[in-house]
């Protein structure tokens, strides 16, 4: 079986600090999401 995980989103500032980098810009999050 295979099994695709993801999320709704990628640029809430929420994440900034925990998943992203604290300094990330809002251009920046899509490509360290991917």
């Amino acid at each position: 079986m295979r099994l695709l995980a993801g999320t709704s989103g990628y640029s809430f500032k929420e994440w900034k600090g925990s998943f992203y980098p604290a300094d990330i810009k809002a251009d920046g999050m899509l490509g360290f999401y991917a």
